[in-house]
């Protein structure tokens, strides 16, 4: 992410002594949205970088496969964290008084919201990912999250025959990272277009504080 951005969104210098702690977790989240960005997009540069047609690949070939999986997976964890932390600034602004009638809550609002809409299933693609170790555990875990009969994917419908199952833990179908959480087959495009995205998400932030920023300088 670029520190001029950074910058921009870390507008918190002076404030009263009562808003001090508020304020501290405030600069914390706006300093995770700078780490969760730059894990998205490193994650994005990943699965470039494990082109196998590309030939100044210095990546052993056994490996390729792994680490696009492992793009995909830190690409959804990185968005699910982003989620979270815009969350959580907007959740706390009442905390901080003082600020608060010098942010701009619907840009923050917006953001969300964009945030959203580019990764609709964020949430259902974190716990894919981050507990597929379980979806096949138990019985249970196998009813709950594993997918019956015809069902949609962005490769097209599949079919399990016969009271059969189909797992699916981890794949792409060229840049759609896809995985499988509560019976559905849940997807987002990991490129340049949603770092884009991403990025003017951030934008969105950045323009909220402008004036907090300008006001606590």
């Amino acid at each position: 992410m670029d520190n001029s951005l950074l910058t921009r969104i870390l507008p918190l210098k002076v404030v009263p002594a009562g808003d001090n702690k508020a304020c501290g977790i405030l600069v914390g989240n706006l300093l995770n949205i700078d780490t969760f960005v730059r894990d998205f997009a490193a994650a994005v540069a990943l699965y470039d970088l494990c082109d196998p047609g590309s030939p100044n690949l210095a990546i052993p070939s056994e490996h390729i496969s792994a680490l696009r999986m492992m793009s995909g997976s830190q690409g959804a964890i990185a968005i699910f964290n982003l989620a979270k932390t815009l969350a959580a600034i907007r959740g706390s602004l009442n905390k901080v008084p003082t600020l608060l009638p010098h942010i701009d809550t619907d840009a923050l609002k917006t953001a969300e919201k964009k945030l959203k809409d580019a990764f609709p299933n964020v949430e259902a693609i974190r716990h894919g990912v981050a507990h597929g170790g379980e979806a096949l555990a138990t019985e249970h875990n196998v009813d709950k999250h594993m997918p019956s009969g015809t069902f949609e994917t962005p490769i097209g419908p599949m079919r399990a025959e016969n009271g059969g199952m189909i797992f699916l833990n981890r794949a792409f179908a060229d840049r759609t990272f896809m995985t499988m959480w509560g019976k559905e087959v849940v997807s987002y495009s990991l490129d340049n277009a949603s770092l884009a995205g991403v990025m003017s998400v951030v934008e969105l932030v950045a323009f909220a504080f402008e004036k907090a920023r300008r006001f606590s300088a």
